[in-house]
């Protein structure tokens, strides 16, 4: 699958409220969600 960053790739990670890196989930055998990276920005 391509590697798609959004325009907001660059944040930096003081401004984040929660950051999250390489999340991995599963849905019983199904790996569904792959090193999801995920920053949210508190709202101030």
């Amino acid at each position: 699958m391509d590697d798609i960053r959004g325009a907001a790739s660059g944040l930096d990670t003081a401004t984040s409220k929660i950051s999250a890196r390489g999340v991995q989930v599963y849905y019983g055998q199904n790996h569904a969600l792959k090193d999801v990276d995920v920053d949210i920005l508190d709202r101030a």
